[in-house]
C-alpha cells in the first residue's frame, strides 16, 4: 500500500520519523560493539580471578570455569536481538523511503518520476541484496568465543577435577578407626 503525501506538516513528520529510526539503528549498533568489548573485559576478569585464586571450592570449580562460556552465550542472544532489532529498522526505513521517495504513479516532489523509475532510491534500499559484513562478523565472534570458553572450561576441570587422595591417606584413616 503506497501512501501519497501532499501536506508539508506530513513530510516535516516523517522526516523526523527517519531521522529517529536512524538513530535507534545507530544506537543499536554501537550497542553491540560496546557489549563486544564489556564482555572480553568481564572475560579477562573472570580469567584472572579463576587463574590467581586457590579458594574455590573443588565442588565449585567446574560451575567457576563454565561461568564464562554463560556469559558470552547470553551476550550473544543480547546482539541477536539488537541484530534482529536493527533488521525492523532498516525494513521501517525502505518503507518510508519507498513512500516518501517514490510512489506507484505520483512521486512526491512534482514530477520527479525519472529519478526512480523502477528502483528505489534511499540509504535503507542500498542494502537490499548486499550481505551484512557486519553481522557476520558479530556472529563469528560470538561462536568463535564461545568454542573458546567451552574449551578452556573443559581443559581446565578436567585438570582441577576432583580426585580420591592417595592410597596412603586411607590406610592411615582407617589404621585410627
Amino acid at each position: 500500500m503506497r501512501v501519497i503525501i501532499q501536506s508539508a506538516d506530513a513530510i516535516s513528520f516523517l522526516t523526523k520519523e527517519a531521522d529517529f529510526a536512524w538513530s535507534l539503528f545507530q544506537a543499536a549498533e554501537l550497542e553491540v560493539r560496546a557489549t563486544e568489548r564489556y564482555v572480553l573485559v568481564g572475560l579477562a576478569g573472570i580469567y584472572s580471578y579463576l587463574a590467581s585464586t586457590k579458594t574455590i571450592p573443588s565442588r565449585f570449580q567446574k560451575v567457576a570455569w563454565h561461568a564464562p562460556t554463560f556469559v558470552v552465550v547470553f551476550a550473544g542472544i543480547r546482539a541477536l536481538g539488537l541484530g534482529v532489532r536493527q533488521w525492523q529498522l532498516m525494513r521501517y526505513l525502505r518503507t518510508l523511503e519507498g513512500n516518501v521517495l517514490c510512489a506507484d504513479v505520483n512521486v512526491l516532489c512534482g514530477n520527479a518520476k525519472a529519478l526512480c523509475p523502477v528502483a528505489k532510491i534511499g540509504w535503507a534500499h542500498s542494502f537490499i541484496g548486499q550481505r551484512s559484513i557486519v553481522a557476520l562478523s558479530a556472529g563469528l565472534f560470538y561462536v568463535l568465543l564461545a568454542t573458546f570458553t567451552i574449551f578452556v572450561a573443559y581443559q581446565m576441570t578436567k585438570k582441577s577435577g576432583r580426585q580420591p587422595p592417595p592410597p596412603s591417606d586411607y590406610q592411615d584413616v582407617c589404621y585410627y578407626l
